[in-house]
C-alpha cells in the first residue's frame, strides 16, 4: 500500500501540494515557509530544505513520503546534499526495506562528484554487505583510500584496519601506522589510541613504551577514551604485559579499570571482580567481588560464570544477598 502511494505522489507535479496535507502539522511559521516556497520554485536547494522538513518533523506518513519526492528530485538535479541524502535514505532503512543497490547507485553519484562522504558510504556498504550487496573487501578497499585521500579521517581509520588485518589489501603495519596517524593528526581519538598501540607493541615502528603510556595518558585526559584507560591498567596490573612495569601499580591499575567499569567495559567489570576478591588496589572485599563478576557475567564475558562460582564457595548467604542488592545498585549507575 505504501509503495502505491508513494507511486502515486510520484506522478503530482512538484509545485502542488494537493498529494500531501500540512494542516494537521505543527510547524512554526519558518517551517511552514520553507515548504511552501516549493510551490513557486523547482530550485534543488529550494526542494532539499522543503524535504528536510517533511523528513524530520512531520508526524504523518503521507508528509515524510511527499519529503522523499521533493528529495529525490533534488538528487536528479544533481544537488550533492540530495544525492548523498538518498544514498543514507535507502541505507539506513529510513520509510523502506534497505536496498543497498539502491543506495549505492546514489553514492556513486555523489562520489562521482569527488564526495569523501560518497566514497566512504560505499566503503562502508562494500565492507559490511547485506541488504542485496555482498561483501567486497577490495571495493571497500578503493574507496576508503579515495575517501582517505580527500581527507575523511574516519575512512583513514578504516583504511588503517585493513592495512592491519589484511582484507582486500596484503597486510602492512606500517601503511596501517601511516594512515592512523593522519587520522590522529585530525582529531581521530581512535586512531590516536591505535597509534599508541603500535608503539606498544611495536607494529609498523619501532616499539617505544614511553611513547605508548604518553599517548593512553593522553587520550584519557584529554578524551576520557575507554580503550585507554583498560590499556593503562593493564601496563599498571601485569608485569608481563608488554610496556608494563617490573612492580605492579594495583592502586592506579583499580582506578582505570573503575573508570573503564562504570563506562560499560566488560572485561573491566571482570578485573574490578578479581582486584576486589584478591585485595589489589583495594581492600579486599567478596561483596564487591560477587556483585562485579555477576555484571561481568550477564554481559556475556568468558570466564565470570567460573569465578561466581568460585568466589561464593567463600561466602555466606548473607553477603551473596547482599552482592545481588549491589548489583542492582550498580546497574543503575554503570553505563
Amino acid at each position: 500500500m505504501k509503495r502505491i502511494l508513494v507511486i502515486l505522489l510520484y506522478v503530482c507535479s512538484v509545485n502542488t501540494v494537493q498529494a500531501f496535507d500540512l494542516s494537521m502539522e505543527s510547524y512554526d511559521k519558518q517551517q511552514l515557509q520553507t515548504v511552501g516556497a516549493v510551490k513557486n520554485s523547482t530550485d534543488p536547494a529550494v526542494l532539499y530544505a522543503a524535504a528536510n522538513v517533511l523528513w524530520y518533523d512531520s508526524d504523518f506518513q503521507e508528509n515524510v513520503e511527499q519529503g522523499t519526492l521533493y528529495m529525490e528530485q533534488a538528487a536528479d538535479a544533481g544537488f550533492l546534499q540530495a544525492i548523498e541524502a538518498m544514498g543514507d535514505f535507502y541505507y539506513e532503512d529510513s520509510l523502506i526495506d534497505a536496498d543497498n543497490k539502491k543506495s549505492i547507485h546514489w553514492f556513486e553519484k555523489s562520489a562521482a562528484k569527488s564526495s569523501a562522504y560518497g566514497y566512504y558510504s560505499l566503503a562502508t556498504i562494500y565492507y559490511e554487505g547485506g541488504a542485496g550487496v555482498d561483501a567486497d573487501y577490495k571495493k571497500a578497499f578503493d574507496n576508503f583510500l579515495k575517501s582517505a585521500e580527500l581527507g575523511n579521517d574516519s575512512a583513514m581509520y578504516d583504511l588503517a584496519f585493513q592495512y592491519m588485518l589484511g582484507e582486500g589489501v596484503k597486510k602492512d603495519n606500517k601503511k596501517a601506522l601511516y594512515w592512523f596517524e593522519k587520522s590522529a593528526e585530525l582529531g581521530d581519538v581512535r586512531s590516536t589510541y591505535q597509534v599508541g598501540y603500535a608503539h606498544q607493541f611495536g607494529h609498523g615502528v619501532e616499539q617505544d613504551c614511553a611513547k605508548a603510556i604518553a599517548i593512553y595518558q593522553k587520550t584519557f585526559d584529554e578524551d576520557e577514551y575507554i580503550r585507554s584507560a583498560v590499556a593503562l591498567a593493564d601496563i599498571y596490573y601485569d608485569n608481563r604485559v608488554q610496556c608494563a612495569e617490573k612492580r605492579s601499580d594495583y592502586k592506579k591499575s583499580f582506578s582505570f579499570y573503575k573508570f573503564a567499569a562504570y563506562n560499560g567495559n566488560t572485561y573491566s567489570k571482570y578485573q574490578l571482580g578479581y582486584a576486589y576478591r584478591n585485595g589489589h588496589g583495594v581492600y579486599s572485599d567478596v561483596v564487591q567481588s560477587l556483585a562485579w563478576y555477576s555484571l561481568a557475567d550477564e554481559d556475556g564475558y568468558d570466564g565470570a560464570a567460573d569465578a561466581i562460582r568460585e568466589v561464593k564457595t567463600n561466602m555466606r548467604s548473607e553477603q551473596i544477598a547482599k552482592a545481588d542488592k549491589l548489583k542492582i545498585e550498580l546497574e543503575e549507575e554503570v553505563y
